[in-house]
């Protein structure tokens, strides 16, 4: 099969004189005449014959049976940690933590929109207000960052 080709010259390597007469070479092949179809001197051989192909049979067999459908394991509950030594050290209020955030998440997840909004809640932390507000400090600093007053004249 013949098919015709376009060429399209990019000037992106001017002053490079190998990549010019490459340009040169091209845009002369671009200009001569297709070959003939006579002049092709190896042809593609021809496809096989479909007759042996038989639709409808199984392509794959083998001797395994087949294992009946399993049904989906129901997800046991979390066991609780119970521990009252000094080496826990807020183990379990963390793990309550995930647990509730995992159970908010399970809960949600029936509707889109309410699962990405729990989410976002979760991912997105709140700003916290902080513990001594700006005035006590502006009051308790004041007189450490201001030069001290000069001494009266006398």
């Amino acid at each position: 099969r013949s098919s015709p080709v376009h060429l399209f010259h990019v000037k992106a390597h001017s002053g490079n004189h190998h990549n010019d007469a490459a340009d040169a070479a091209a845009k002369q092949g671009a200009a001569m005449d297709l070959a003939s179809e006579d002049y092709v001197s190896c042809r593609a051989p021809a496809p096989p014959p479909c007759v042996d192909i038989a639709t409808g049979i199984q392509k794959v067999v083998c001797n395994i049976p087949e294992s009946p459908a399993q049904q989906a394991p129901i997800p046991s509950q979390t066991p609780e940690v119970h521990s009252s030594g000094r080496t826990h050290r807020g183990r379990a209020q963390h793990c309550a933590t995930l647990r509730a955030n995992r159970k908010r998440l399970t809960d949600a997840s029936s509707n889109s929109a309410a699962f990405w909004k729990v989410y976002w809640s979760l991912a997105d932390p709140k700003p916290r207000a902080p513990a001594v507000s700006l005035s006590d400090l502006a009051s308790c600093f004041q007189s450490q960052m201001n030069a001290p007053d000069p001494p009266p004249r006398i």
